[in-house]
């Protein structure tokens, strides 16, 4: 019986230590369509340690789920600023932005967080 107990208390702990914890953001992305959302979304889980990422259209929210031991948030914002598209974080490069294709040229802010 002991043994048995012993074993379960140990077969518990091994799954506490494989349990990743993974960390939610939202934050706003500037774009217009279906392809920016492509993109985004595409650039965002390039980034290792990100499990989920979604993109609204129409509300210009970003979603993430990711594993801050590999990744942050500022990093993830980062990448997606460097494919073309401003963020809460960041903002993408003048020459980047302009090579988007014509429908994906969004109105851009003013000043970002950064600025």
């Amino acid at each position: 019986m002991k043994n048995i107990l012993l074993m379960v208390i140990l077969m518990l702990m091994g799954f506490g230590l494989l349990a990743q914890e993974y960390h939610k953001a939202k934050f706003k992305v500037w774009g217009n369509c279906e392809m920016c959302q492509t993109k985004i979304v595409k650039a965002a889980k390039s980034v290792e340690g990100v499990k989920k990422a979604y993109w609204n259209i129409a509300t210009l929210q970003m979603s993430v789920k990711f594993d801050a031991e590999l990744t942050s948030l500022e990093k993830i914002q980062k990448v997606i600023a460097d494919t073309g598209y401003d963020n809460e974080g960041f903002r993408s490069e003048d020459e980047i932005y302009e090579n988007l294709h014509f429908c994906c040229k969004y109105e851009r802010p003013q000043k970002l967080n950064e600025e």
